[in-house]
């Protein structure tokens, strides 16, 4: 962008000049020619103020058209992976301390829009940003949850150390948030670690400790198994917790120091 404020110098000041001398000579009879080059400077000044002024809005305007392609899609692996619609739901096997007991979750909502980027130096519009949430009830806990996608806003740079996309878990209680974390990350490799409380720096991470290509539970196998480990359960407020995530179907088993839960039945609406 910025070579067009080069080229629009060069024109603005070519048709000053032009300009100036039809002036000057349609008066040649009446104009001195102090006159004539007092002219032929003034339209050359006011040129050069007026590509001044074109330049910097040019390349004030470069930053941002070169942002302008910084959309933001999920991959659609990671759409599939929980493409969970209004309806589904999911009857869970649980134990609690040595308590058994069951547990019904249901999706109430899916949300799957896009929203503006925002370039952070004046609140333009630069870009787009797919995004997901899916809400859902539990009915043993009287528990709300939330999965939720999270992008980074200029991912398509590369230029990261974390992956361009998180899913996020949060849970409400009585309309409340009362807790937050990343539970799942892509691109994902197996080893691969990052920190669990978004933008975090430093403190618990989420890992990824296993793909399992089959993976049984009661009377399902399920295939592309993620063993999600994370080091501190900001949901349960437990130290450490292991989740499994199925894509199509999302968490099937979730493991703490006193808490196993895992699916029993389920059906998944599009």
């Amino acid at each position: 962008m910025q070579h067009k404020g080069v080229i629009g110098f060069v024109v603005l000041f070519v048709s000053a000049i032009v300009i100036a001398l039809l002036c000057t000579f349609a008066k040649r009879k009446t104009t001195s020619y102090i006159n004539i080059y007092r002219k032929i400077m003034q339209y050359f000044l006011m040129s050069i103020l007026r590509a001044s002024v074109v330049a910097i809005m040019l390349g004030g305007c470069s930053t941002i058209d070169s942002q302008e392609s910084m959309d933001v899609w999920l991959p659609p692996e990671l759409t599939e992976m929980f493409a969970i619609g209004e309806g589904s739901y999911w009857v869970m096997a649980g134990n609690s301390f040595g308590t058994p007991y069951q547990d019904s979750l249901y999706v109430t909502k899916t949300v799957h829009d896009t929203v503006d980027i925002l370039h952070p130096g004046n609140d333009i519009p630069i870009g787009r940003k797919e995004r997901i949430a899916i809400h859902y009830t539990s009915i043993w806990y009287g528990t709300d949850y939330v999965l939720r996608s999270e992008a980074l806003d200029y991912c398509n740079d590369g230029n990261f150390n974390e992956p361009c996309h998180f899913m996020i878990l949060e849970s409400y209680f009585e309309g409340k948030i009362s807790g937050r974390e990343r539970f799942f990350f892509f691109p994902a490799n197996v080893g691969d670690a990052f920190t669990i409380a978004q933008n975090g720096l430093a403190g618990a991470e989420l890992r990824l400790d296993s793909l399992h290509s089959s993976f049984t539970i009661r009377d399902h196998t399920f295939n592309n198994v993620y063993q999600m480990h994370s080091e501190r359960d900001f949901i349960n407020q437990k130290p450490e917790t292991i989740r499994y995530v199925a894509p199509g179907i999302g968490i099937i088993r979730w493991v703490t120091a006193s808490i196993d839960w895992e699916v029993l039945r389920y059906r998944i609406e599009p």
